[in-house]
């Protein structure tokens, strides 16, 4: 598959970037991303994507954050399953096994480890398979029809290459943030919505 998985990995890790730039623009929650890698995947004819911030990770351990690192961390395997129609549990998954990895699902593993993570925390811990069937139910529905999210993943990775090296490509998130402008601001409502209901399940 070589390249060709290049946009898979694009896709869903432009679902954490976009999540970071709301987080940002609605709360003022300064992690935004700094670095936006697709790279192939070790030993694989697939593709991975990363995406970092060089802020404190001890901001996120801040429980008026906690559902705002949550919702981010969830973001690319929702991405992702949208732009390729599989279930949730084909990306966001506990464990990897053999026909997720001849299908190449399972890309979320690590994010639903930190997702476990984060909602394990003192605050939150008994509500989270409260949180967790809220965002993975109840959300998806009310969006997988959503023509907002088929323009959006019109986008191409390499119209963003920044540099490439050895098909590691970096992409350009200057470049990029325009063309993500109408999204941010059609889906900002949504997303207040999600992440505020989760600190709702809280504080009832």
């Amino acid at each position: 598959m070589g390249n060709s998985d290049h946009q898979r990995a694009f896709i869903h890790e432009l679902g954490h970037f976009i999540a970071s730039e709301l987080n940002f623009r609605i709360y003022k929650y300064d992690r935004r991303i700094e670095e936006f890698i697709i790279s192939p995947r070790k030993g694989s004819e697939f593709s991975d994507g990363e995406v970092k911030t060089s802020k404190a990770t001890a901001l996120s351990y801040d429980p008026y954050n906690t559902a705002k690192e949550y919702v981010k961390t969830f973001y690319g395997c929702l991405f992702e399953i949208l732009y390729r129609k599989i279930q949730i549990n084909e990306c966001l998954c506990s464990r990897i096994i053999d026909e997720f990895l001849i299908l190449n699902y399972g890309n979320g593993l690590l994010d639903y480890q930190q997702m476990g993570n984060i909602a394990s925390r003192p605050e939150i811990n008994k509500y989270k398979k409260e949180w967790f069937s809220y965002i993975t139910k109840n959300q998806i529905e009310n969006i997988k029809n959503n023509p907002e999210f088929e323009r959006i993943f019109e986008l191409k990775y390499e119209n963003y290459i920044l540099t490439n090296e050895n098909d590691f490509c970096y992409i350009d998130i200057e470049k990029l943030i325009p063309d993500v402008e109408n999204f941010i601001n059609s889906h900002s409502k949504f997303y207040k919505n999600l992440v505020e209901t989760l600190e709702h399940i809280v504080l009832k």
